[in-house]
């Protein structure tokens, strides 16, 4: 169900013999890890599954051979018609790259709700190190974070954020039994994920204020501003046969490779 091995500080995750580990795939000088499990569910129901390919890394003595497209090539006619979509997040300086293999840009969509915050007060900041047992258990028994576009089966990836990017902005809600992940700047709030059991009602999370609250996922309910996300990048998508990929949806930031 998840995806892998999660090491930091002595802390282990064995995840067991059900889970997929991100797969690296390999060509001499250059290689990948691709994440061959995961679900990409939105409108409820609608239920697809997906290849997330992570980092494609060149060793630089063996730069401008050709490498990463050969090593692409591959993975395409091995996972070929097995995936409903195949989609990975690039840097500014590949941009250009990834089209010539069928990969199209999607543009996402930021979710704001104005005058809210996220409410400080019933929450309790959480440290990784004594806490881990707790976070790992919502992380690896979440349900999805929305009905309107959610993943499934990341919760190696989410668990990778968890100890290295938001480790400092995690926090349980007693009473939803969730950790919430936000920073804030000035009057703004950033809601990384919401990862809980069973489903959390937002406006447990949220209350009003002069203050925003900026969405790194795609949130339910609630009446919400919407607007394109710029990122520092691109989100590519390969669509399989008959396929669209669901319109004004932010892909959950917890669950980028």
């Amino acid at each position: 169900m998840c995806l892998g091995l999660i090491l930091q500080a002595g802390m282990q995750k064995d995840i067991g013999e059900s889970t997929t580990p991100p797969f690296p795939m390999r060509k001499a000088g250059t290689s990948l890890r691709m994440y061959p499990s995961m679900s990409l569910i939105w409108s409820w129901k609608e239920k697809a599954t997906a290849l997330q390919i992570g980092t494609v890394m060149t060793h630089p003595d063996y730069r401008h051979q050709g490498l990463s497209a050969r090593l692409m090539n591959h993975v395409l006619d091995v996972y070929h018609g097995k995936y409903d979509f195949m989609y990975l997040f690039a840097n500014s300086s590949v941009l250009e790259f990834y089209p010539k293999f069928g990969f199209e840009l999607v543009e996402e969509y930021q979710y704001t709700a104005s005058g809210a915050s996220v409410n400080e007060s019933a929450l309790r900041k959480l440290n990784v190190a004594r806490d881990i047992e707790l976070i790992q258990r919502l992380v690896y028994e979440r349900v999805l974070v929305s009905r309107k576009f959610s993943t499934a089966n990341s919760g190696g990836i989410t668990m990778y954020h968890v100890l290295n990017v938001f480790n400092e902005h995690l926090y349980y809600h007693d009473e939803e039994d969730a950790v919430v992940m936000f920073s804030k700047e000035n009057d703004v709030f950033h809601l990384y994920d919401v990862i809980s059991r069973t489903p959390v009602n937002l406006k447990n999370i949220l209350e009003d204020a002069e203050a925003d609250v900026v969405f790194h996922l795609t949130p339910d309910g609630m009446d919400f501003e919407l607007s394109p996300y710029k990122r520092d990048g691109a989100f590519f998508v390969k669509k399989g046969s008959g396929m669209d990929f669901p319109f004004g949806v932010k892909h959950p930031v917890t669950s980028e490779a």
